[in-house]
């Protein structure tokens, strides 16, 4: 599937989310920031080539732009999402993965 990871996380009621930058400031929450980071973060129990394979997820998602994903790898990331985030932030991206945004 083709995905458009340059899009703004949006709030439930369709706003645009907000982050902060390193500065303080507010920016847009970008699906390709919270997608990045939530295949990084640390899991006790993966192995070394899954580690592996999340990072090559998100340097493709570090890219910016249209992405081509799998079926496998919007399963990976819906996961790694709901294991991290909060249930407002995981709505947006399972929106954005579905089509629905």
């Amino acid at each position: 599937m083709l995905i458009n990871t340059d899009q703004v996380l949006k709030m439930i009621d369709g706003t645009d989310m907000k982050d902060t930058d390193d500065k303080g400031e507010l920016v847009d929450a970008m699906f390709s920031v919270c997608v990045t980071n939530a295949l990084l973060a640390p899991k006790k129990d993966d192995s070394g080539q899954k580690k592996y394979d999340k990072y090559e997820l998100a340097r493709k998602f570090n890219q910016g732009g249209e992405i081509e994903i799998t079926t496998d790898e919007a399963k990976v990331i819906k996961d790694e999402v709901g294991r991290v985030f909060p249930p407002a932030i995981v709505g947006s991206v399972y929106d954005i993965i579905e089509g629905k945004n």
